[in-house]
């Protein structure tokens, strides 16, 4: 395993640029007196003359339709989802009853399942639309310190009738006696979805499960979990059972993580990909056997926990590599917004690492950036690494870059790292990117940021993003950001939504920018200072940028000599 630690690199500078391969020149205008001035790397993030508003009169938005993902309505905002077919239905649930509604916002049917948490993301019967599902639960009648020790299971129904179509079995909470409270072993962070066939796994569990349709019923394929000495027993004659760099057999761990993953079609076979307590396993879509598991490499730094909290994405671009941004959620920063100040999830995952692993090569590259408890936990906030609601951005090359946000000597920055690896290839600073999404249908996605204070005499100064939200195109072969629209006194209306085929999230929901179709006009869903929920015509169709203000820029930082660099 490679790993670099970039603890003493914090105070170093460098943003939004082109890679090292080559000087380039970029026209300052009447900024630098017509002079041309050499940067290394290129940075440019274009900005608009003209001010939103006016910007708004004079475009024209395009219709984007399959790429919007909510729906207004009764006041609020509805993501909406797309099955296997392209199919779009959004599910509400008040606590007891799931809705569904068409991408018209015309009610399809309703439910009661009863008490619980809604979850989505899969089309388990095959059907083309997508499905729902209800994380029950129900009282036992006692009690685990502070918590109320209930039983819980999975419900799933067809998202096109809102028939009953599978269930697990229940399974009670597990008490912590010694921590004075019990964990639900079924909730809505469970299951990983491959679209038609789920990986269901219980907190704290030995054995998760595959759930597929076969012949017009729900098959279920076991396997075992890295938690007992089971695992050892039968998957230590396969060629990827996990050791260390000395050769050692792990050792399970009794209390592991829920796994975080994704399953992913490699030579064209499905196979399940998870992180969990400091290991990274995959398996085969196969009967339970010792070839059922494929892969298992250590990504545990030594003195941590190996926390695999985070979001986990497959690259579409390479294909058999799976990137986890572990730390905290933009939806974290955005209720901190709301509130005025940093409250919301303050230890923020804790451990704060980038981590690739390469499915072919059963080999993990990993950034790591320090854990919430350095400095005698008054490092909560240095060093924490917040996801955008997508993390990947497309590249020239034959892997995505990654993408995410990281506040460091009290301002945020913005990391766009090498494709497929965790190093830095360009760095933004004084910004918050909320998301990495196609708003526009053309393929590319945008990223949509908000202008944050820079680093003040205040540890926090730099923390709370500014109420604007700017949207930029990539340009993966230059590697360019271009403003295309401004919204004033705004940032994105974020809400919990369902995890997708190609990412997962330890919460169990994804936090994207919400977008939709309003008449004749293409939206994005804001709140407003006030609290308000508004829509925002996106403007498309725009006159191209001809003025450019260039962005202070440093080179990339070059490799400390004390910074580490380990092989397992």
């Amino acid at each position: 395993m490679q790993v670099s630690n970039d603890q003493n690199d914090v105070r170093q500078t460098v943003v939004v640029g082109r890679s090292r391969r080559r000087p380039v020149r970029w026209w300052l205008g009447s900024l630098a007196a017509s002079a041309m001035v050499p940067l290394l790397p290129l940075v440019a993030v274009a900005q608009q003359a003209a001010a939103a508003t006016a910007v708004a009169s004079r475009c024209q938005a395009a219709d984007p339709s399959p790429t919007h993902n909510a729906i207004k309505l009764g006041g609020g905002v509805i993501p909406l989802l797309r099955g296997t077919g392209n199919e779009a239905i959004a599910f509400s649930f008040d606590g007891h009853t799931l809705t569904a509604y068409s991408a018209a916002g015309v009610k399809l049917w309703a439910t009661a399942s009863g008490e619980g948490q809604m979850f989505a993301g899969l089309d388990l019967d095959r059907d083309g639309a997508p499905d729902v599902g209800v994380a029950r639960s129900r009282s036992l009648g006692r009690s685990c310190g502070r918590s109320v020790i209930n039983s819980t299971w999975l419900e799933f129904y067809s998202g096109r009738t809102g028939r009953k179509i599978a269930e697990t079995a229940p399974m009670e909470d597990m008490c912590h006696t010694a921590l004075n409270y019990a964990s639900p072993r079924w909730a809505t962070n469970t299951m990983i979805s491959g679209g038609t066939v789920v990986a269901l796994a219980p907190q704290y569990g030995t054995t998760g499960w595959f759930f597929q349709q076969a012949k017009g019923a729900i098959r279920q394929t076991p396997f075992l979990l890295p938690t007992t000495e089971a695992f050892s027993k039968l998957y230590h004659r396969s060629d990827a059972f996990a050791a260390d760099k000395n050769g050692n057999r792990l050792k399970v761990i009794e209390d592991s993580h829920v796994p975080n993953g994704v399953f992913l079609r490699v030579a064209g076979k499905e196979r399940l990909v998870f992180f969990t307590s400091g290991r990274v396993l995959q398996y085969a879509l196969s009967t339970l056997s010792a070839s059922q598991l494929l892969g298992d490499r250590v990504f545990r730094r030594e003195g941590t926990s190996g926390r695999n909290y985070g979001t986990v994405a497959a690259d579409p671009q390479a294909r058999d590599r799976v990137a986890l941004v572990a730390g905290a959620d933009a939806s974290s920063v955005a209720a901190d917004m709301i509130a005025g100040k940093a409250v919301t999830d303050p230890w923020g995952a804790i451990e704060r690492h980038v981590t690739v692993y390469d499915v072919r090569s059963n080999q993990v590259t990993q950034r790591f950036f320090g854990t919430a408890h350095d400095d005698n936990d008054r490092g909560q906030y240095q060093n924490r690494i917040v996801a955008p609601g997508h993390i990947l951005l497309p590249s020239t090359a034959a892997a995505s870059h990654i993408g995410f946000n990281r506040f460091v000597d009290g301002h945020w920055m913005f990391h766009i790292t090498r494709p497929g690896l965790p190093g830095d290839s360009l760095r933004i600073p004084d910004v918050f990117v909320w998301d990495i999404r196609d708003l526009d249908g053309d393929g590319v996605p945008e990223v949509i940021a908000s202008p944050t204070p820079p680093a003040g005499k205040a540890r926090m100064a730099g923390y709370l993003p500014q109420w604007t939200t700017r949207i930029y195109s990539w340009d993966a072969g230059r590697h360019l950001l271009r403003q295309r629209q401004e919204i004033a006194d705004a940032i994105p209306w974020l809400a919990p939504t369902s995890i997708e085929r190609g990412q997962h999230s330890s919460s169990g929901a994804l936090y994207p920018v919400l977008s939709g179709r309003e008449g004749d006009r293409s939206v994005m869903f804001v709140r407003r200072r006030t609290g308000e929920l508004a829509s925002v015509a996106l403007a498309w169709d725009c006159e191209p940028v001809r003025q450019a203000a260039p962005v202070r820029a440093t080179p990339p930082e070059r490799r400390s000599r004390r910074r580490r660099a380990d092989r397992t």
